[in-house]
């Protein structure tokens, strides 16, 4: 998977909601290493739907991430931008923070970026912006989780 380009993209949002209490976080484990220690790149994703995965929150996506399948909060956030723009096919476009780019970004209410997968759903979203424009001011959120992470180009690539 390393070789071809491929990033794996981790529902661990799914993964909770079809085993539930089953849930074998050892199996979740053992396969994110053995991903990570052979290069291939990682995303997480939400996989909203009503069926298996009711939940729109990249938040409670990126939590899980790191409780079901070890993640470092740098790497759950890293799994939730850059590399989730990648298997969208965006790379370049989308996933990063760049001066010149148009930005979709959420500024959040955090003293360090662990607290953002660290708090389960505790939407602290301060502000967010849209194609560089703010599209909720301080102090006003939309529904709880549904702001994702900043998602933006990367100047020259």
């Amino acid at each position: 998977m390393a070789a071809a380009g491929t990033v794996a993209v981790l529902l661990p949002v799914t993964v909770l909601a079809l085993l539930g209490g089953e849930v074998e976080v050892a199996h979740c484990r053992r396969q994110a290493a053995s991903m990570r220690e052979s290069g291939v790149r990682i995303a997480v994703g939400t996989d909203s739907n009503p069926g298996t995965a009711p939940c729109r929150s990249m938040q409670v996506a990126m939590a899980l991430g790191c409780r079901l399948f070890g993640l470092s909060c740098a790497e759950a956030i890293l799994a939730g931008t850059a590399n989730a723009a990648a298997a969208l096919g965006l790379a370049g476009r989308a996933g990063s923070l760049a001066r010149g780019c148009p930005a979709d970004l959420v500024i959040w209410d955090a003293g360090s970026y662990e607290e953002i997968p660290y708090r389960i759903a505790d939407d602290r979203a301060k502000l967010v912006f849209k194609g560089g424009l703010p599209v909720a001011p301080a102090g006003v959120r939309g529904a709880p989780g549904e702001h994702g992470v900043g998602l933006t180009c990367r100047e020259g690539r």
